[in-house]
């Protein structure tokens, strides 16, 4: 799959971080075959009987490993940033995606855009 296509594809569940972790790091790196295993905003499921979901920024899947990738905001993410109960929240999500047996990624603006 080329770039423009995932993005045709894609592009309209991902925001302006997502997009540019997408062309600036990932394609970089792994290029057209890259794109065949990673997919955009993916939902887990939570384990605390709520019946609600998590949404991962990207799921990479290989034969060996699945990966998740989390593109992290300042405003959004960061501690003192955002409500404590927020930020509780998110550290939620994180262990259960570790739980769940994905290896997590995270990266912050800042490492994507410099």
């Amino acid at each position: 799959m080329t770039l423009l296509d995932f993005l045709n594809k894609h592009g309209s569940k991902m925001g302006f971080l997502e997009t540019a972790f997408l062309k600036n790091v990932f394609y970089e790196d792994y290029g057209e075959d890259g794109l065949d295993l990673i997919e955009p905003e993916v939902n887990i499921e939570r384990n605390d009987g709520s019946g609600r979901k998590w949404r991962l920024d990207f799921v990479l899947t290989t034969k060996d490993n699945k990966f998740a990738i989390e593109c992290d905001g300042f405003n959004y993410h960061a501690a003192g940033r955002v409500t404590p109960e927020r930020f509780d929240e998110l550290e939620s999500k994180r262990n259960e995606t570790i739980r769940q047996g994905f290896e997590l990624i995270s990266l912050s603006k800042r490492q994507i855009t410099d």
